[in-house]
């Protein structure tokens, strides 16, 4: 999915919350996304692979996904979700990173568990059909 169409889609958005009068609220639940990614940033900087994480995190935000997902953290575990909340609970999908030395392994968790493991931290399709997927589930 391109930038445009991501665009197009958070401008809909917009204008039906326009619409129904929750503006404010997901201007404000879409500020906690793009803090929420800050944080986990700034907790990655111990972390030995943390240029490479940063870069792969901006490659994300560069298609707009800081903006509806979630940004959290399990130990070295980067998370993305759309809770509306930190924390996750049992029921919630989300799409999880473990970062090592020049590799990455990657998850999305939903009623069935996929995972695979790239030889290098990038944003990949396969990663990317999993956000997209992530990206249009309710906010719960």
């Amino acid at each position: 999915m391109d930038e445009s169409h991501v665009s197009r889609l958070h401008k809909k958005l917009h204008a039906r919350a326009g619409r129904s009068g929750n503006l404010e609220k997901l201007k404000g639940l879409e500020e906690q996304f793009v803090h929420s990614w800050n944080w986990v940033e700034d907790l990655y900087r111990a972390h030995p692979c943390y240029n490479e994480v940063v870069a792969f995190m901006n490659s994300m935000r560069a298609k707009g996904y800081h903006k509806c997902l979630r940004a959290g953290q399990s130990m070295w575990v980067l998370m993305l979700s759309r809770a509306l909340h930190h924390g996750l609970s049992q029921d919630q999908p989300y799409v999880y990173f473990c970062f090592s030395k020049n590799e990455m392994t990657a998850g999305f968790c939903d009623k069935t568990k996929k995972e695979l493991t790239f030889p290098t931290i990038e944003l990949t399709p396969e990663i990317e059909s999993w956000l997209n997927d992530l990206r249009y589930r309710m906010i719960t």
